[in-house]
């Protein structure tokens, strides 16, 4: 085979020559080649011409030079992300002019495409939450294209927004207590994308959280704990499924942690989940996922996995809570009570807010004081000591010390202890609420002690003496006319009566040389009662008269006093005779 096209040296004489008739049509470019072969001799000779039909064809797509996965956040107010979708870095020898194409598919489903882009118009797109696949096809003039698929990871990075009440008021029930969820406390919390709980907790601890009680948390059940002191763990069996990154936002948000356990731990840990839901797998701290199935070792989790999950708690005190508890000990508390609200969306972003709480006692106290009495008026007691003998009030609250009666005493008692002593007792609770009672003790004679005036053998009795004719000398009574010697009424009265006498005389004189006197004195005696006159009552409670009434508070004895003169005369020393004439 001999190359003639171009041979400077003539070989045999022959040369070889051609033409080119190029046509374009579209992307296609055909050439006809002519080739003409020519022998120089003596006669030229031509052989007859050639034509080659040549077609060149750009079947090539452009060249692309791959992009970078994209890693997205939503924005504050929408669950989407704003993405810009930059133009290929696309390069092609045929056609330096490149157009392109970008469609995403929703979360890997490519029959579920989320956004479409070319190269006419905007570029910004706005992706949801999920991991979007996004095919870049760029296409030259010729429409041959080349493919480029990058990621786009679009998540929720935002935290929600936390808004709290202002000054929420809470109100203690009969127990002295109000447990309050998070919702009271929440003014409109929200998310952008979805807000999954609301968990709240006390900023302090007081009286009314120790011990710190187990918390609650939404969509976990408590499976178990283990330890002692410093050592004692909670722990929760997430009952939603979720990624490793979620699932720990998730537990820190509600103040733990994945699980993180070895040995003995993780024997108790498994043993908790398999009681709550045996056969499954779950996440644990460190990337990685445990099952309850067999003595296996936990392995390497990817990030796509969406397992169940376990939170570990070290201090309730510090975690949160579905609700928070109020008692007694917060009421009018000064400052208020402050809790932290925190809204957790589900993505595991959480965002808090403070707010103080006003709690209330709205549930007043009782008491019931001890049932009226009545006692004979000679019943011993101290006034400063009523409850030793007529007992003390039942006091009721729902909050705890009981509030201490305050007693004021109101004695209404006469002379003759007849009457009655008011005991009033007022209470107040630490809300302020205040109820009071009453208790009436009333005195009032022993029937069987009732002075009844004196018997018959109580008055003095008549009599005669012998003595001067006139009763008084000088006006003063002779001591052998006075009742000392002659008598006076016996009166034998109790410690509820107050009775007295007093007498008065009638003196009549006779001249009857004849007569058994010269004397006589009536002696009139009027014994009184003076507790038997109102106010005073009688042993039936009804009043006793206010004037005198004989028989009911008086009584009268005439006494006669006869006086008997039986020495005659003497003459005293008389002057001796004179004569007169």
């Amino acid at each position: 085979t001999l190359n003639l096209l171009d041979n400077p040296n003539a070989i045999c004489g022959l040369m070889v020559s051609y033409g080119d008739t190029p046509v374009k049509v579209g992307c296609v470019t055909k050439i006809m080649r002519t080739w003409k072969v020519i022998e120089w001799a003596c006669v030229n000779r031509t052989m007859n011409d050639h034509v080659q039909m040549i077609e060149i064809v750009d079947d090539k797509g452009p060249i692309v030079t791959p992009a970078s996965d994209v890693n997205l956040s939503t924005s504050n107010h929408k669950c989407e992300a704003l993405y810009t979708f930059p133009p290929p870095g696309a390069s092609d020898v045929c056609n330096p002019r490149t157009v392109f194409t970008v469609t995403v598919y929703g979360n890997g489903n490519y029959s579920n495409p989320v956004a479409f882009v070319d190269t006419v118009g905007s570029r910004n797109r706005a992706l949801p939450v999920g991991i979007h696949s996004a095919i870049y096809t760029v296409y030259d003039g010729c429409l041959n294209n080349t493919k480029d698929t990058i990621i786009i990871t679009v998540e929720d990075n935002t935290p929600p927004v936390a808004i709290c009440d202002d000054i929420p008021t809470i109100g203690l029930n009969s127990n002295g207590e109000a447990w309050v969820p998070a919702s009271v406390v929440d003014d409109g919390s929200y998310d952008e994308c979805q807000l999954k709980t609301l968990v709240v907790r006390r900023m302090t601890n007081t009286s009314c959280s120790t011990p710190c009680p187990t918390p609650e948390f939404p969509g976990f059940a408590f499976i178990g704990k283990r330890g002692t002191g410093t050592s004692e763990r909670w722990y929760y069996l997430a009952q939603h499924a979720a990624s490793p990154k979620i699932a720990a936002k998730t537990a820190t948000a509600l103040g733990g942690y994945l699980v993180q356990y070895s040995g003995q731990e993780r024997t108790d840990v498994r043993a908790f989940v398999h009681t709550y839901a045996p056969n499954i797998r779950y996440h644990i701290s460190g990337m990685q996922k445990d099952t309850t199935v067999g003595n296996s070792t936990p392995i390497s989790a990817i990030p796509s996995d969406t397992l169940r999950y376990v939170i570990e708690i070290e201090n309730p005190c510090n975690a949160f809570s579905s609700h928070v508890k109020f008692c007694c000990d917060d009421i009018n508390s000064r400052p208020q009570q402050m809790v932290i609200l925190r809204a957790i969306d589900v993505s595991g972003n959480f965002n808090d807010c403070m707010v103080g709480v006003e709690v209330q006692d709205k549930l007043g106290p009782s008491i019931t004081c001890p049932s009226d009495r009545t006692v004979f008026c000679d019943f011993v007691y101290d006034l400063n000591n009523l409850s030793k003998d007529f007992g003390s009030p039942v006091v009721k609250d729902n909050c705890t010390p009981l509030p201490t009666p305050v007693e004021t005493v109101t004695p209404d008692l006469t002379g003759c202890r007849i009457g009655s002593i008011t005991r009033k007792f007022v209470i107040e609770d630490r809300g302020g609420k205040k109820d009071s009672c009453f208790q009436t003790i009333t005195f009032l004679p022993d029937p069987l002690k009732v002075y009844t005036g004196p018997g018959p053998n109580d008055w003095p009795r008549d009599t005669m003496i012998q003595s001067c004719g006139n009763q008084t000398v000088g006006g003063v009574t002779p001591p052998e006319r006075l009742p000392a010697l002659l008598g006076s009424p016996r009166i034998i009265d109790g410690v509820c009566s107050l009775a007295g006498g007093n007498y008065t005389d009638e003196e009549y004189s006779f001249n009857n040389s004849t007569g058994q006197a010269c004397l006589k004195i009536l002696r009139t005696w009027t014994v009184i009662d003076w507790c038997k006159f109102a106010p005073n009552r009688r042993p039936n409670g009804s009043t006793y008269p206010s004037t005198k009434t004989l028989g009911e508070n008086y009584w009268i004895h005439t006494q006669e006093i006869k006086v008997v003169d039986k020495d005659a005369p003497v003459f005293g020393n008389l002057p001796s005779s004179r004569t007169f004439d």
